[in-house]
């Protein structure tokens, strides 16, 4: 006879918790509660709200039928104990216990924060962790409907590089995208690649340049167009998609004599594309 199933479920996180040679203090940090929680846990007089219980039994490698039933899965069962790896439990339940998200906190740690967050479901759920995702997801690497990290993922991101609907950073992708150099259907940045593209350089089908504009139709201060344009320092137009139908020389002279030195950078590659 299995004598766990006259336990309650205080008395079966009493008992794991020694096992694994935790105390209430270290049960409690691990859980993100306080050691009174943890207490109340054990004597019965409160329970663990969902998500603890799936964290708890994730803790303390324990089946959620011996922590709600006392009782331990029929030997025949096929289904892994591992809360983490069972899709099926995700999606469907396990054993009309509907697990409404999911969340995954690694415990190797790095600047703080741990390795791995994983923190997902209906509704907004936060991640943060060096490898961060989640609903609002921030980390050095960064997945999420809202993400903010080095590298950002999202619908609506931001970080060093960013690639999402709306994105922000130093080099951002996206259908609309903000940066240092934006690419995207829509981009603004000091150098930009896009359908519609506005920047210091600009590059695309319309473009809007402070110093230097190129596109199909193109506007600014040096400006080479395929199609219209107008500079305000000089105009090429090149009628021709395949060649280059404009004074390239003078093209380059104009750039060294018009752009200051303090974009050399972005110069360097303007030419480079030119």
């Amino acid at each position: 006879m299995d004598v766990s199933a006259n336990k309650t479920t205080g008395m079966i996180i009493a008992e794991e918790r020694k096992k694994r040679g935790y105390t209430q203090e270290s049960l409690a940090e691990a859980m993100g509660v306080s050691r009174q929680a943890v207490s109340r846990w054990e004597s019965d007089s409160a329970y663990p709200e969902t998500e603890k219980l799936i964290k708890l039994a994730r803790l303390l490698d324990l089946d959620l039928n011996r922590l709600l039933l006392g009782s331990e899965p029929p030997e025949d069962d096929t289904r892994s104990d591992d809360i983490d790896t069972a899709p099926e439990r995700r999606e469907y339940g396990y054993r009309g216990f509907v697990l409404p998200r999911y969340e995954y906190v690694s415990r190797t740690k790095l600047f703080g924060l741990p390795l791995v967050h994983i923190n997902i479901g209906h509704g907004v759920y936060r991640a943060k962790g060096v490898i961060a995702i989640g609903t609002i997801a921030t980390g050095l690497i960064s997945i999420g409907i809202f993400s903010l990290g080095l590298i950002s993922i999202g619908v609506l991101c931001a970080g060093l590089l960013a690639l999402g609907v709306l994105s922000g950073g130093f080099f951002s992708i996206g259908a609309i995208s903000f940066g240092i150099i934006a690419m995207g259907a829509v981009a603004i940045g000091l150098m930009s690649f896009g359908a519609l593209s506005v920047g210091i350089f600009a590059f695309g089908g319309l473009s809007i340049g402070g110093y230097l504009a190129v596109g199909e139709h193109a506007y600014g201060g040096i400006v080479v167009a395929m199609t219209h344009g107008h500079g305000s320092i000089a105009t090429f137009i090149s009628t021709s998609a395949s060649t280059i139908a404009y004074d390239r020389d003078a093209l380059m002279s104009a750039i060294d004599a018009n752009i200051p030195k303090f974009w050399i950078w972005f110069i360097s590659i303007a030419k480079a594309l030119l």
